[in-house]
């Protein structure tokens, strides 16, 4: 099998905005220069023909996509954070360091200020995890969901003064950018936590940058003070649990018991009198940076560090983990691999080219399928069959009449579809209840004809194909939209 075609965030946007814009003029002359997608390779095919895709449009277009000015702006904010990290590190550190009425470092508080928020901001972290995933308590907690409806309130005034169209659009994109997790997962929340956690590993070599320059040019003189913790003994152990981690390769990066008692709660008066007279008891206050180095280092800098790499890897994986099957990619897929849908004399026709052999059957337009049509459409069975069975590679299995405008007089057709509970909306619940029935990996097709034209249908224009896109972005929809035409 081949090796998955790398996707990249700049790429993703840059396909969900051409997703949106739909089909141009220049898709039917563009199939041509797209790879082919050979039978059973449904997610690899679809990656690599929606990757040549989105770099023809790149190419095709006489502005940049946003995606490149996304990958411009992630490019800057990590930069950002880089630089925010190392100057708020090393501003912590060279204030904790400052000698105040020559008074030796406070171990304990140092690493409070240096490591202790850290410890604390992941613990509660991982505790909202934890709440999250064992119990529902966290369940309707949507931070970034509650800043864009609020977003949305305060501009609600001026929304009021758009135009109808304009209005509807935003709306519609405001709708997609709240379900892109329901499509993509937690992909969004990588490139969030990557940026945290370089923030993070900058503001530990900050820290450790400004330490060794202090003892490097200065003599540094530490102390040990804690109201919880006042004897020396039970200090020495806590110290030798903490430095377990590196203690095996740097036996001597501790202070000793005997080094900990004698640094243990200093007055200034007791340092004042040692550094006059030059006491050898100041060896124990200077035994304590090798300790403070280590456990920055592992603690902050190592722990951080594969916090990050952590995050990388899972982007990474995510974005090979895409499988394009939602509602616009399987729309997209027919229109690239099926056949050539071409307008003539006003009228779209379906035009199958006879040089060419019929594409292969794929999964994700061949098999059975259960068609629901609009019982005041007055439609015969054999004719949805026929052309779906053209137009898609589907065999309907079953027709049922469905009244959209009236949810509950569908109880067979929710019944075929294994529905559990019946619908208390209009067309939009309908709808929903429709795609939840038919199930995630069921693909459901919302096949629009116009009014009634003779034996036939008017062609569905433009103007009321882009509302149906709205009123599907804004519900929410899991559905496919297509144009009927006449064959």
């Amino acid at each position: 099998m081949s090796r998955p075609t790398p996707w990249k965030i700049a790429d993703l946007i840059d396909f969900e905005y051409l997703l949106a814009a739909g089909p141009d003029a220049g898709e039917t002359r563009r199939r041509g220069r797209l790879p082919d997608v050979p039978p059973g390779d449904d997610v690899g095919g679809r990656r690599r023909l929606f990757k040549a895709w989105v770099q023809l449009r790149r190419g095709e277009s006489a502005e940049p996509l946003p995606g490149e000015n996304v990958a411009a702006g992630w490019r800057g904010l990590l930069v950002l954070a880089l630089l925010a990290g190392l100057a708020l590190g090393a501003s912590v550190t060279a204030g904790l360091l400052h000698y105040r009425s020559a008074e030796p470092v406070n171990v304990s508080w140092f690493l409070a200020c240096t490591l202790g928020v850290q410890m604390l901001v992941l613990a509660t972290a991982g505790a909202l995890g934890l709440l999250r995933a064992g119990t529902d308590w966290l369940d309707d907690f949507h931070p970034l969901r509650g800043l864009l409806a609020a977003l949305a309130a305060a501009c609600s005034a001026g929304l009021r003064r758009l135009p109808g169209e304009q209005r509807a659009r935003l709306g519609a994109s405001l709708a997609v950018i709240g379900r892109k997790r329901e499509i993509y997962g937690s992909l969004a929340a990588w490139p969030f936590l990557i940026v945290t956690q370089l923030f993070a590993v900058s503001y530990n070599v900050g820290i450790l940058a400004v330490l060794l320059t202090h003892l490097t040019f200065t003599s540094m003189h530490f102390q040990w003070e804690s109201t919880w913790v006042k004897n020396p003994a039970a200090a020495a152990r806590i110290v030798a649990v903490a430095a377990a981690p590196w203690s095996w390769f740097a036996p001597a990066s501790q202070p000793t018991a005997s080094e900990i008692e004698t640094s243990h709660n200093i007055s200034r008066v007791t340092f004042n009198r040692m550094q006059s007279d030059h006491d050898p008891r100041l060896s124990a206050l200077e035994a304590w940076w090798p300790f403070l180095c280590y456990a920055v280092a592992c603690y902050g800098l190592l722990l951080r560090g594969a916090l990050l790499v952590f995050a990388c890897a899972k982007m990474r994986a995510s974005l090979r983990g895409l499988t394009f099957d939602h509602e616009g990619c399987n729309a997209l897929f027919r229109r690239l691999t099926g056949p050539v849908v071409q307008t003539q004399s006003g009228t779209a026709a379906l035009e199958i080219p006879a040089a060419d052999a019929p594409p292969a059957a794929h999964a994700a337009r061949g098999g059975a399928c259960l068609a629901l049509v609009a019982a005041d459409v007055e439609l015969p069975a054999e004719q949805p069959a026929a052309y779906i069975g053209t137009a898609f590679g589907w065999r309907v299995a079953q027709t049922l009449p469905a009244q959209i405008d009236h949810p509950s007089a569908n109880a067979d057709a929710l019944a075929a579809l294994r529905a559990r509970r019946a619908p208390i909306k209009a067309i939009a619940l309908f709808l929903q209840k429709v795609a939840d029935a038919a199930g995630a990996k069921t693909e459901v097709v919302l096949l629009l004809t116009g009014r009634k034209d003779g034996a036939g249908f008017a062609p569905v224009g433009d103007a009321e194909f882009t509302h149906w896109k709205n009123f599907q972005a804004i519900h929410g929809l899991r559905v496919s939209l297509e144009k009927w035409s006449a064959a």
